[in-house]
């Protein structure tokens, strides 16, 4: 290849475009899948991978591309398990950097454009789903059937270096949290996720640095997982609001309001989305996923009670205003609950029932059940929730509940639903819950419902499965 193939490289997450030089391409003969031939000048999240071919990229510079000075040709070659779905693009000018971000691919051939080529847009997402919006109004699409789970990152800065993973992708014998997330995937066959479900303390005390590393893991997901920014689904933990100025701990003074508390995490989700928080903290996402499967998520602040310098952190709370702003935000009337709407999620970070064990009595820490369970439940069987996801004391739970639809004069209905709570998937041992292992989830969509799987993941060891359960679709 003399002198090399001029690529234009393009940031799905951000719209931005590069271009490189690609010096060489190394391919199996047979057809096959093989290693990278060069693992130290490969990215750390395609290392341990075997792909059909791997390209030798030249420096890599920022540009600015006139995408509609180019046109998509046709390569049905390149689709190796199905046709291909993007017939309506060839021989058609590239309208934009946004046409390209919602065809989630990974290459392209391109042309240059003539004048007789069509110009105009193709979408297979309407636009408004990949605008910056905390419930939006489209469902996102994708081509896979399931949902990643992470919670409890717990990314720390020394001396609370709380995070059980290496942050650097490098390491010798050690996997940082993405690279071991991305291994257990692969492991657990688990080939295309069409979300990542996050529910909350992301950071430990809640520092700029903290999540700062934390970006890091959602940069990389973004990239191994092939997700956009869009396809993540957040709300904040305890820990991801500060209280203090100094050290932590149970006796530590309380002397950030309630706006001081919240601003770290506000410039880390407005970093990722590109949207500043709204005044809950809230935000919603909705899925189409293979197979057809529309999936609503609510995403709800626990931590919201108004933090008083000296009075309390870390309670659980959501309040009746956050419930009535979100079921607005998402057009959730209280009569919209006929058969066949989509399969309806609630996340947030503290718990509606009891996990722990046997909690010790002390007044200076807060407890970890939602002060306002019984509001939030009551407003989860209005609203037809199926499933309520939550993290926050490190330990996996399991529990079906069955609550009357009215309790006024003969109680002649029920709605059940499930509360699934998570271990920590990043935390050090030293906080890890009974379990004493990081885990995560994967909620697996198919014509029986819903499959919740809880693994383990570790640094250095293989990924284990620990239980699952079956969640039936509701009855028509």
């Amino acid at each position: 290849m003399p002198g090399g193939l001029k690529l234009y490289l393009l940031d799905s997450g951000h719209s931005r475009t590069y271009t490189a030089n690609c010096t060489d391409i190394k391919w199996e003969l047979t057809g096959d899948v093989g290693p990278s031939p060069e693992l130290e000048k490969t990215p750390a999240y395609y290392s341990s991978k075997s792909e059909l071919a791997w390209f030798k990229l030249g420096p890599i510079e920022p540009c600015e591309l006139k995408t509609s000075g180019f046109t998509y040709v046709r390569v049905d070659s390149l689709f190796t398990s199905q046709p291909s779905r993007y017939s309506a693009f060839y021989g058609k000018r590239i309208f934009s950097a946004q046409e390209l971000t919602e065809q989630n691919r990974t290459i392209w051939f391109v042309r240059a454009a003539k004048d007789t080529d069509k110009q105009h847009e193709v979408s297979l997402l309407d636009a408004a789903t990949l605008s910056p919006e905390h419930f939006p109004e489209r469902f996102i699409q994708s081509g896979g059937s399931d949902l990643l789970w992470v919670s409890d990152l717990h990314y720390g800065s020394p001396p609370h270096a709380t995070h059980g993973f290496p942050l650097d992708p490098k390491t010798p014998g050690k996997r940082t949290l993405g690279q071991a997330v991305q291994e257990a995937l692969e492991s657990h066959g688990v080939k295309e996720v069409g979300g990542v479900l996050v529910s909350g303390d992301i950071s430990w005390k809640a520092a700029p640095r903290e999540f700062e590393e934390a970006l890091a893991f959602f940069r990389w997901m973004e990239s191994s997982a092939r997700v956009t920014r869009f396809q993540f689904a957040v709300c904040p933990g305890n820990h991801d609001l500060a209280y203090s100025t100094g050290e932590e701990g149970a006796d530590a003074k309380i002397d950030f309001t309630f706006a001081d508390a919240r601003a770290a995490y506000s410039d880390f989700y407005a970093r990722l989305f590109d949207l500043p928080p709204n005044e809950y903290l809230s935000c919603g996402r909705r899925f189409l996923l293979a197979g057809s499967f529309p999936i609503e998520i609510v995403c709800l602040n626990s931590s919201l009670l108004q933090q008083r310098p000296g009075v309390f952190r870390g309670h659980g709370f959501v309040g009746e205003d956050q419930l009535r702003d979100a079921a607005k935000e998402f057009g959730w009337s209280g009569r919209d609950v006929q058969r066949g709407r989509p399969f309806r999620i609630v996340m947030l970070h503290h718990h509606l029932v009891p996990v722990t064990y046997r909690e010790s009595i002390d007044p200076k820490v807060s407890y970890s059940v939602t002060l306002d369970a019984e509001a939030l439940m009551r407003w989860v069987v209005e609203h037809r929730v199926d499933l309520v996801l939550h993290g926050h004391m490190h330990q996996p739970a399991c529990v079906r509940i069955s609550k009357p639809l009215k309790l006024k004069e003969e109680i002649d209905g029920w709605h059940d639903f499930h509360v699934i709570g998570m271990g920590s998937t990043g935390v050090e041992s030293g906080h890890q819950g009974a379990i004493g292992r990081n885990t995560f989830g994967i909620l697996h969509f198919d014509a029986q419902g819903v499959r919740v799987s809880v693994y383990t993941v570790s640094p250095s060891d293989p990924s284990e499965k620990l239980w699952s359960v079956q969640i039936p679709f509701a009855r028509p």
